[in-house]
C-alpha cells in the first residue's frame, strides 16, 4: 500500500482513519473544484469587461448547447457544475472588470438563446 492506496484491485479507495473513502463515487466534487477555478481564472485573464461579457456570452451558449443536447436524460450534476463554473466567474470578476450582476443576466440569457436556436433547427447537432 503506496500513500493509502491499495494496490490489490482497490485502487480507486483511499483508506483513512475513519474508514475507507471512494475517489470515485466523488468525482463530482473534485471536477467542481477544478471547475471553480477554471472560471476564476478565466475571469482573472479578461483585460476588459467587454472581454469578460464576451468570454461569459460563449460560455451560455456553450452550455445552453449541452442543456439542448442531453435534454431528457441530463443529470442533475452537470447543472451544479454549470453553476459552479459561473460562481468562479463571478468570484474572478471581483478582482477584475465586469458587473456581478450583468455577468449572470448574459450568462442566462445566452444560455436560453442558444437552448432556443438549437430547439428551432436553425443548428443542427
Amino acid at each position: 500500500m503506496v500513500f493509502g492506496i491499495s494496490g490489490n484491485g482497490e485502487s480507486r479507495m483511499i483508506k483513512t482513519k475513519k474508514g475507507v473513502l471512494d475517489i470515485m463515487s466523488m468525482w463530482v466534487e473534485y471536477v467542481a473544484l477544478i471547475v471553480l477555478f477554471i472560471g476564476f481564472f478565466i475571469s482573472m485573464s479578461s483585460g476588459s469587461a467587454f472581454l469578460s461579457y464576451l468570454i461569459i456570452f460563449f460560455s451560455g451558449l456553450l452550455t445552453g448547447r449541452i442543456l439542448f443536447q442531453y435534454r431528457k436524460a441530463l443529470p442533475f450534476k452537470y447543472y451544479i457544475l454549470m453553476l459552479v463554473f459561473l460562481l468562479g466567474y463571478i468570484l474572478g470578476a471581483n478582482f477584475s472588470f465586469g458587473s456581478k450582476k450583468v455577468i449572470v443576466i448574459i450568462f442566462i440569457l445566452s444560455n436560453v438563446l442558444s437552448y432556443y436556436i438549437h430547439d428551432r433547427g436553425y443548428i443542427k447537432t
